[in-house]
């Protein structure tokens, strides 16, 4: 049980990183920094990571945002 529940954790921080990776890449995309501007690319990164999980609210913001 011990080893499932570790790599349950483990998992879990993985979607957690990744949401945050492509909400971050959506971020810069939407306010041009350090990259030129792109709403609809910006978008595609918040759709991504609302792919991976639907009820995420900062994607779910991000995305209303948008």
């Amino acid at each position: 049980k011990a080893a499932t529940l570790a790599a349950l954790n483990l998992v879990d921080r993985r979607v957690k990183l990744e949401i945050d990776a492509l909400t971050k890449l959506g971020d810069l995309y939407m306010d041009g920094q350090f990259v030129e501007g792109d709403e609809p690319r910006a978008v595609g990164y918040y759709r991504a990571a609302l792919v991976i999980h639907p009820t995420d609210p900062s994607a779910n913001m991000r995305l209303a945002r948008a």
